[in-house]
């Protein structure tokens, strides 16, 4: 089951057409309280892919063992080599 968003599809949407429509991100930021990076992200989301570009993810994003055994392996690697 994935997370649950803090704004709705309808509620991005919203942002957006009232962004490109020439509100102020400033107005519309206090007003909603989302990060500007969260209105980026939407934005280029909407451009790609229509409404469905801001459905939520339907799950969380999963990693094999093998991956995270190489990334912790890695960290360790780089964490001696920077302490030095």
């Amino acid at each position: 089951m994935g997370r649950s968003p803090k704004f709705t599809q309808e509620t991005k949407m919203e942002i957006i057409q009232r962004y490109l429509n020439g509100e102020r991100l400033c107005q519309l930021r206090q007003t909603y309280g989302f990060a500007t990076s969260s209105l980026r992200s939407w934005l280029k989301k909407y451009r790609k892919k229509g409404m469905a570009g801001l459905e939520p993810p339907r799950i969380n994003q999963s990693y094999t063992k093998e991956f995270k055994e190489r990334v912790v392996q890695d960290y360790i690697t780089l964490g001696l080599r920077e302490s030095s």
